[in-house]
């Protein structure tokens, strides 16, 4: 997948690994090792995140610079959630063996949407306290004077206003089955599919603070996720706002899981509850600078990572 990569202000070319697939069985066995050295042999910049960890010694054996861990903070309902719990692993057992049951899946979506109604019902006095400072609305698209408040770091993976406009134009994943693609080994179907842009506004003065993007996914298990995406804020509380409309999204849908950047930390601790639910996770990233030429390479000790880079913001 295409990249943009910034530094000092300027942008050049790299590709991510998105991601492959190789047959399950004799017949696949060390296809995608193969995939991997073959694209190596393409002598381009490439950059790669959201991997399992067993696969880190293979691209360390191969090579690759690690970079981070980028952190990020998330809400996640397997932890509070402990009736509903042994029916989610019980349901992960049976996926990774190929098999969909859909009395587990009712079971689970039926004992989780309970604990969900509680712990929201309960959050309510907190979520309000946090969004009662600012107006949010939905509108149909970034607007063209979407611009960020926040410093710009000198190196670092780029995503721009252009760019996040193309993604919600052209989204890669759908719940529409009728325009999905069938038998496609990298499902783009989800049960509900939604890329919000959100205009925001100071409640007491009405003033526009900027924009934020923000995505609501479930997938056929019933596990939603809400995901704060990216930010066009003019304004020293963007990452309070941030938090805010993650978490009035996410009680509106009862998201399983939410998650948020690294910068709302400050704003987590406001409320006394927060810490306790919200954990910090970290996502290992991996580069393979080109042999001649890379932009990567001489900046690899430089490079802010953030969370909508590689494929995170488009699945």
């Amino acid at each position: 997948m295409p990249g943009q990569f910034r530094v000092e202000g300027e942008i050049r070319k790299i590709f991510w690994y998105s991601t492959w697939f190789s047959a399950q069985g004799p017949e696949g066995k060390g296809v995608g090792g193969v995939l991997v050295h073959e694209s190596l042999r393409l002598g381009l910049d490439i950059a790669t995140t959201g991997l399992d960890p067993k696969t880190f010694p293979f691209f360390r054996g191969l090579r690759f610079k690690s970079l981070g861990p980028l952190q990020y903070f998330v809400v996640d309902f397997d932890r509070l959630d402990p009736v509903g719990l042994p029916w989610r692993v019980l349901q992960v057992m049976l996926r990774r063996r190929g098999i969909r049951s859909s009395v587990v899946n009712a079971v689970f979506r039926a004992l989780r949407g309970v604990a969900k109604r509680v712990a929201y019902a309960l959050a309510t006095p907190g979520l309000s306290k946090v969004a009662s400072d600012y107006n949010l609305k939905e509108i149909s698209e970034l607007p063209a004077d979407a611009a960020s408040g926040e410093a710009l770091p000198p190196v670092s993976f780029h995503r721009s206003a252009d760019t996040v406009r193309w993604a919600l134009r052209y989204p890669w994943i759908t719940d529409d089955k009728k325009q999905s693609t069938p038998r496609y080994e990298f499902s783009d179907f989800r049960e509900l599919v939604r890329f919000v842009v959100v205009d925001v506004r100071r409640s007491t003065t009405g003033e526009r603070l900027g924009y934020l993007v923000l995505s609501v996914c479930r997938d056929h298990e019933g596990i939603t996720i809400v995901k704060a995406l990216d930010h066009f804020l003019q304004c020293d509380d963007r990452y309070r706002i941030v938090l805010a409309a993650a978490q009035r999204y996410a009680r509106a849908h009862h998201a399983d899981r939410i998650h948020v950047p690294a910068g709302c930390l400050p704003h987590i601790a406001e409320l006394r509850w927060m810490p306790w639910i919200f954990r910090l996770r970290q996502r290992h990233y991996f580069c393979f600078p080109a042999r001649s030429r890379s932009v990567l390479g001489p900046e690899l000790s430089r490079i802010c990572l953030q969370y909508c880079d590689g494929d995170t913001p488009f699945t």
